[in-house]
């Protein structure tokens, strides 16, 4: 996306607690040294980072695939490629509420 750390971390903080149908429900908390993706309503889900579990295995797809789907979709890489533009599309997105 871009340099810009700040959007590159929250981007990454969504992503991390999209459950598994890639819907970005939830933000990343950590409760006794272990990670967890707390909903809006104060539920809480246990973050595995696999194949099958309801937070982490679409965060875990997105990791595996980025460079092959980047490299298909060089025209909206281009499009968010600077910090402004970047920060436009992440605010323009339907994320759950702030932490």
């Amino acid at each position: 996306m871009t340099g810009d750390a700040a959007t590159i971390e929250e981007v990454s903080d969504r992503l991390l607690c999209a459950n598994s149908a890639g819907i970005s429900d939830a933000w990343p908390v950590e409760i006794e040294a272990r990670a967890w993706c707390r909903k809006a309503d104060g539920t809480i889900h246990e973050l595995l980072v696999n194949d099958t579990s309801e937070y982490g295995s679409f965060s875990r797809r997105i990791k595996v695939s980025h460079s092959s789907w980047t490299l298909q979709n060089l025209d909206f890489v281009r499009s968010v490629s600077t910090a402004k533009r970047a920060k436009e599309y992440v605010s323009s997105q339907a994320w759950p509420r702030d932490r």
